[in-house]
C-alpha cells in the first residue's frame, strides 16, 4: 500500500507543518500553509467524452496547484458496477489552500462541468477528489483502489506526463 508520506517524493519542495490553525464557533478550521501542502488528487470520468473532460480538469488544476504532475490515464471499471469504465489519472503537487477550501473549489468545478450528484445513472461527467492532503489520507477507500497504486507507480517511474 502507498503511504501518505511518500507523496512528498512527488513534489519539488518539502513543506513545513500547517500553521495558524483557527477554529470559530464549530466551523471547519481554517488552515494556512506558509509554503504550501503536498496533495494527491484523483481525476476521473466515465462520460462519452471522458478524455476531454479529464484534460480540461488538468488545465484547471494547473491554475492553482504548484509543481503539479500527472500520471498517464488508467482505465478502471466502475466500482459501483453501474456505468461505463472510468478514465482516471492521479496528480500530485503543492497546494496553498486549506483542505476544506480545496475540496470546495473542486466541488464547484465538478458542478459547473456537468457533475450530477446521485441519482446519476452511472455516468459521472467529472470527479476530482482530494486523496491525500499533507500527511493525512483524506479518502482511504480511494487510496486503496488498485488503479491509484498503478498511477502512483507511474509517477514514481516517469515523473508525470499529462
Amino acid at each position: 500500500m502507498y503511504e501518505a508520506g511518500r507523496i512528498l517524493t512527488h513534489t519539488h519542495a518539502m513543506t513545513p507543518a500547517l500553521t495558524d490553525v483557527q477554529k470559530r464557533d464549530g466551523d471547519v478550521s481554517t488552515e494556512c500553509a506558509a509554503n504550501g501542502i503536498p496533495v494527491l488528487l484523483t481525476i476521473g470520468s466515465n462520460a462519452v467524452d471522458a478524455e476531454r473532460r479529464v484534460a480540461q480538469a488538468c488545465d484547471y488544476l494547473r491554475e492553482f496547484i504548484r509543481d503539479i504532475r500527472f500520471s498517464e490515464a488508467v482505465m478502471a471499471p466502475s466500482y459501483t458496477g453501474i456505468g461505463a469504465d472510468y478514465t482516471n489519472i492521479a496528480a500530485t503537487g503543492i497546494c496553498e489552500a486549506s483542505c476544506a477550501a480545496l475540496h470546495e473549489s473542486l466541488r464547484r468545478y465538478e458542478d459547473t462541468h456537468g457533475r450530477q450528484r446521485p441519482p446519476h445513472d452511472g455516468c459521472i461527467a467529472i470527479d476530482i477528489d482530494v486523496i491525500v492532503y499533507g500527511t493525512d489520507v483524506v479518502k482511504p477507500e480511494d487510496m486503496a483502489r488498485p488503479w491509484v497504486a498503478h498511477a502512483l507507480a507511474q509517477l514514481d517511474a516517469c515523473g508525470g506526463v499529462c
